[in-house]
């Protein structure tokens, strides 16, 4: 039912509707992704293909502004969405898009933080040939170059933003996930994990601690993807 509509019905008004969830991407209306900006300042954007973000210490009506034009973009006829439409139109694989129906509950309002990815600590014992120092520390060091530390705890800037007990898939990032206590900082403060899905991306190196798998056991499932490219010297070039 819809109190703007008046109505029980198909709204034909769901792409500029206020409060109802993008239709044809979910991520649009209940997708976060928080990262480091270069000025060390903490943004986020609906996922990790969309080009345009919106800083975390706006304003609460810039806040809503940027959602609400984020709800209204079509995703099959945007610009914005070009990855997407791409891999669609060029290969089997499921896009964003195709995931984010399965991401976000149907009964998920506008903003809910339902579908979160977490990248704001770089920590990373890796120097990969695909990666640099916007995302590993080990590039950092190496290069001399930058260090990206938020101004303030990401963690608590980011749990005072969101309602953390909206959301039902998170996906933690790095550096190297598991060589920092981003996740072990949330977990616990979920009060209903059972409903809730994690993921993982690992370069494979660091073994979670008993600390991760004792979380683990509390939620509905856990997805650790490894990043690997090779093998031998193929690997070892590519994955330093």
């Amino acid at each position: 039912y819809c109190w703007i509509c008046n109505g029980n019905f198909i709204c034909q008004r769901a792409l500029d509707c206020p409060i109802m969830p993008n239709s044809t991407c979910r991520l649009l209306s209940n997708g976060y992704k928080f990262n480091i900006d270069w000025d060390s300042s903490i943004s986020y954007r609906p996922c990790c293909f969309f080009p345009e973000s919106q800083k975390l210490d706006a304003s609460a009506a810039q806040h809503q502004e940027f959602r609400q034009q984020l709800n209204a973009i079509d995703s099959y006829t945007s610009n914005t969405c070009n990855d997407c439409n791409f891999q669609e139109n060029s290969t089997l694989r499921k896009t964003f898009r195709n995931h984010s129906f399965d991401w976000v509950p149907e009964d998920a309002e506008l903003g809910d933080a339902s579908y979160l990815e977490i990248q704001t600590d770089n920590t990373c014992n890796g120097g990969c040939i695909i990666c640099g120092p916007w995302h590993s520390s080990y590039w950092q060091n190496e290069l001399k170059q930058f260090s990206k530390k938020p101004k303030e705890d990401p963690v608590e800037k980011i749990l005072s933003f969101i309602d953390i007990q909206k959301t039902k898939k998170i996906l933690f990032l790095g550096g190297e996930p598991f060589l920092n206590d981003v996740d072990l900082r949330i977990l616990p403060l979920i009060d209903q994990p059972e409903n809730v899905n994690l993921k993982y991306t690992t370069n494979g190196s660091i073994y979670p601690s008993q600390s991760h798998i004792d979380q683990w056991n509390r939620f509905e499932s856990v997805l650790i993807n490894f990043s690997l490219d090779g093998i031998g010297s193929r690997f070892d070039y590519i994955r330093y």
